[in-house]
Parts: structure tokens; sequence; C-alpha cells
């Protein structure tokens, strides 16, 4: 399948009230698809196509919400393959230090120089089978500190992804929740619990045992090594520690 026949498959759906725009939508992702990691002005070549595309995101019949609607319905159908599948959150950081001048954007945590990083905020849910094969991001938000926090306190971005991805996720699929140390709180752990989900989230807190004396980590030290693998990093070079797993 080329890469046009995917998108026009992955969005068959989506609408923006005018065929010029649908048009230019696909124009616009056949181009970044092949260069997403290229700013606009790398990614399109032609100055006819830069105007264009930039008219296409102000347009006030754009927005991303539409194009994560029509994504995560492709996913969900992806989904519906498989008994099981990780869902993997986590966050990123995109820093504009350099633009300043931009509306919106607010501390991100961190310093450049003197001054507050600054950028916004993205937390990313993604649907990945037990093979390895990512099949969508489920679940997306965006934010900054410029202004008021969308939660009551900016963690609970974990607990909603959960929540929001079961929301989507067809019947007859399980799916197993990942997150990092961030996740290790006690609002998520609770989340999952509490709606009897399965879940693997990488310790940071040395927790009490359920009905124990003992905590966690000298729990785990009791326990017998079931598995052992190396970890490399992305250049091919040894990490040099062995990891276990118990």
């Amino acid at each position: 399948m080329s890469e046009s026949d995917w998108l026009e498959k992955e969005f068959k759906n989506i609408e923006f009230g005018d065929k010029r725009l649908r048009d230019r939508f696909f124009s616009m992702a056949n181009i970044f698809s092949r260069r997403p990691d290229e700013t606009i002005n790398k990614a399109v070549v032609n100055f006819a196509d830069k105007k264009a595309t930039y008219r296409l995101f102000s347009h006030k019949n754009f927005s991303s919400d539409k194009i994560l609607f029509e994504h995560r319905e492709s996913t969900s159908s992806r989904l519906q393959n498989e008994s099981v599948a990780l869902m993997i959150h986590d966050s990123s950081f995109f820093s504009f230090n350099s633009k300043r001048s931009i509306k919106g954007l607010g501390n991100i945590g961190g310093k450049a120089g003197d001054q507050e990083t600054h950028g916004f905020i993205g937390h990313y849910s993604l649907a990945v089978n037990i093979n390895d094969l990512p099949l969508g991001v489920m679940a997306l938000s965006t934010w900054s500190r410029a202004y008021d926090d969308m939660w009551e306190k900016e963690s609970d971005r974990w607990a909603e992804a959960i929540l929001e991805t079961e929301k989507h996720c067809p019947k007859g699929t399980k799916l197993i929740h990942v997150a990092d140390r961030e996740a290790d709180q006690f609002e998520v752990l609770f989340t999952l619990i509490k709606n009897n989900k399965d879940f693997i989230i990488r310790s940071k807190h040395d927790r009490i045992i359920e009905n124990g004396d003992h905590y966690l980590r000298w729990h785990l030290n009791k326990k017998k090594t079931d598995h052992e693998f190396k970890i490399f990093h992305t250049k091919l070079k040894r990490c040099g520690c062995n990891c276990k797993v118990r």
C-alpha cells in the first residue's frame, strides 16, 4: 500500500466543509509523512505550497481534534484484531526558546540560560500490539503553563489518559497500561485498580506491601529472577547494565 493510499484509508471520513481543504490536507499529510522530523519550511519545498499549508492550519474549519478523532477511530478498528495490546503513556516537552513571541507558550520546567524553558507539553497514549507493531495514538492532550492547568493537579493527566483510552477501546480487547516512574502515584494506581485494569508501571516509591510488614524493594530482592536482558542505546552502543525482570 502506497503512502497516499494509506492516508486515504486512515482519514477516509475526515471533512473540513470544503473539498479544497480536504485535498490540501492529504497533500500536506503526504509531504509530512515522508519528512516527519522537519519543520514546515524544510519539509515543504515549493513556496506556494508553504503558503497553502499555513492557510490550512489557520482556517477556521481545520483543527487537530478532527485529525485525532479520525486517527483514533482507525486505531480502534485495528485494536479489534487484538485480544491483548499495550497502551503506552508518556509526556513530551516541546521547547521554543527562540520563539518567545508565540502566544500561549509557557514554562515547561528547567532553565535556558537565565530564562525559564519556554514551550508546551504533550501527553500521549500509543497503542502497540504484542508483536511490537504500533497501532496508533488513542489519546492526546497538549497544554501550556502560561494558562491555568486543565486539571486540579498536572499529574492528573495520567489517570485521565487511562480512562480516555479505555473509553475508545473496542470490546474484546484487553489493554495493558504501561508508564514510567512519573505515573507511580496513588491516583493513577487507584484508577487502574478501581477499574480492574492491567498495568506495568516502573516503581519510583518504595511502597509497603498490602497485608505485610515489608516494602516493595525488599520483597522484589527476595524473588527469583525469571529473565535477564541487555539494554542497548539507539546508536548500538552497549549500555553496560544487565537488567533483571522479576
